[in-house]
């Protein structure tokens, strides 16, 4: 997928899958590096005497709440198609009524769904799909499907970066139909 596929962002954005792979690899790396470091009590906001009087369940929350938020930040950081979904989700975010992404796999002889299949299904797939559908008011289903190889490549979540393009598509769509002026 190259830059013709996110023509509709935006004439000064010019993305390629590309540039979601890398920042996936970007962000997995940091988070390695950052989580090799190990969480102590001042990452979670907490002084040594609340660590050490804070029951063991919640600061099993605060640390996966913590591991969460650095995600997200790396995300943010690194990756460029992440951070334009998220900022395009923001902007559309109040005309919006419900969002939903289908992911599909095609083997070499049969498409099943996740919600059906064991996860080791992606594992030997030849391709991963996603169906992004934004249910809004003035324009019902804005539907955008995308399809992928299934890339091998260390640190890279082929489904995050497929659903992450899906959703980015299907807002672009949504701004363009925005932008283009009433519905009739």
């Amino acid at each position: 997928m190259g830059y013709s596929e996110f023509e509709e962002l935006d004439p000064t954005v010019q993305l390629t899958i590309v540039d979601g792979i890398i920042g996936q690899i970007s962000a997995g790396m940091y988070l390695r590096n950052r989580f090799s470091q190990g969480v102590t009590h001042t990452n979670l906001g907490l002084s040594d005497s609340e660590y050490k009087e804070m029951p063991p369940e919640e600061i099993d929350f605060l640390v996966e709440d913590w591991v969460m938020g650095q995600e997200v930040e790396a995300s943010f950081t690194f990756d460029p198609i992440f951070r334009e979904k998220e900022n395009l989700l923001e902007r559309l975010g109040t005309l919006i009524r419900k969002t939903q992404t289908q992911l599909l796999y095609l083997g070499s002889t049969e498409q099943v769904q996740l919600q059906s299949q064991p996860v080791r299904i992606s594992e030997r797939s030849i391709s991963l799909g996603a169906i992004a559908t934004i249910d809004t008011e003035d324009y019902k289903n804005v539907c955008v499907e995308v399809w992928l190889t299934n890339f091998d490549v260390p640190w890279l979540n082929t489904t995050s970066l497929l659903l992450n393009i899906a959703e980015l598509l299907a807002l672009a769509r949504l701004k363009w139909l925005l932008e283009s002026g009433p519905m009739r």
